[in-house]
């Protein structure tokens, strides 16, 4: 999960590259990391892929993170 913010972001003397970003994302997702979740739901939005996006946000739901009910909402 840091290290896609670190690429989406270009911070700490790590290039920006949305796609990095995204691997590292959905990676982190992957592997049950639920903060990834708003994040690459977001490139998701970005890149037109809603169902995924959605698919995504109720993954997280089902983790318990509530801050997926508000842009799942969205």
């Amino acid at each position: 999960f840091c290290m896609g913010v670190l690429h989406q972001f270009g911070r700490h003397g790590v290039r920006k590259d949305a796609d990095k970003a995204f691997e590292w994302f959905r990676r982190a997702w992957n592997l049950g990391d639920p903060l990834a979740a708003t994040n690459l739901c977001q490139i998701y939005q970005e890149r037109g892929e809603l169902a995924k996006a959605i698919s995504v946000l109720e993954g997280a739901l089902e983790l318990g993170l509530g801050e997926a009910a508000a842009n799942l909402s969205n």
